[in-house]
């Protein structure tokens, strides 16, 4: 086992600022926002317009040539005939007034999650000396941390990753990232011969988080020990049983800001 903090290796530690924000590269801002600006929403709701305009357009060419053809029919297929079209007519000038609202509104949430995306680049751009540092990798699983040995992680999103050296490591929640760095917890990197994992109670170790999910994952390695919730034991008994998992012979790749479901 051993334990590793950025904040202590002399010449790495990223600089903060006096309140402890930590100064970011902005050519990496920049870098990571233009991965992102790639999945900008493209406006819609024009071409909404323009396709109902060419339905009404041709609703109305479609009545004058009815019209035209009624002309020696009886009055009240003529009135049928009308009345329909002007139904038909009426409904593609309610969409128009309608449907782009209604992409406008969709469009706008689109925007507000783009939006959430260059806030989330900074929190990657920030954080990255302490992915490059405590050997990030992806997959990986964000989950909380109920207890520690280590009182820092108490009550923290923790980050569970297997790094390229084989070992498995938990830190701070280095995936989704964080500017100030006193959010920093340091990092623990295990070998699979060296610890335990096993499924508890969270009675038993007497947790109460207030959640219907009862069990939790119990990782020790002599009188370290760490309870995650539940969601990390796949992670840890398939690292406890078969070593660290290969993808095309390597192991996995960290990736700009590449999400995994935990």
């Amino acid at each position: 086992m051993e334990y590793l903090n950025l904040r202590d290796a002399e010449g790495l530690c990223p600089p903060a600022y006096a309140d402890g924000r930590l100064q970011i590269d902005p050519k990496l801002v920049e870098a990571y926002k233009k991965e992102i600006k790639s999945e900008r929403p493209k406006p819609k709701s024009a071409y909404a317009v323009l396709i109902i305009l060419t339905v009404i357009a041709g609703l109305c060419i479609a009545l004058y040539l009815c019209l035209k053809s009624l002309e020696k029919v009886p009055a009240m297929p003529q009135i049928v005939a009308v009345l329909v079209f002007v139904f038909l007519l009426a409904c593609a000038v309610v969409c128009i007034f309608t449907i782009p609202l209604r992409i406008d509104e969709k469009q706008n949430f689109d925007w507000r999650g783009y939006g959430q995306k260059l806030v989330y680049a900074e929190f990657v751009a920030a954080v990255k000396p302490f992915r490059d540092y405590y050997g990030y990798t992806e997959p990986n699983v964000v989950t909380k941390c109920f207890a520690a040995s280590d009182g820092k992680f108490v009550l923290r999103d923790v980050c569970v990753f297997v790094a390229a050296d084989g070992t498995l490591r938990i830190a701070a929640d280095i995936r989704h990232g964080f500017l100030r760095i006193g959010h920093d917890l340091g990092c623990y990197a295990f070998g699979r011969e060296e610890i335990s994992v096993s499924e508890r109670n969270k009675s038993e170790l007497c947790i109460e988080d207030g959640s219907k999910r009862q069990g939790c994952a119990y990782l020790a390695a002599g009188e370290t020990y760490f309870v995650l919730a539940d969601r990390a034991l796949k992670l840890l008994k398939d690292f406890k049983e078969r070593g660290p998992q290969k993808e095309n012979g390597e192991n996995f790749p960290a990736g700009i800001d590449k999400r995994q479901n935990s």
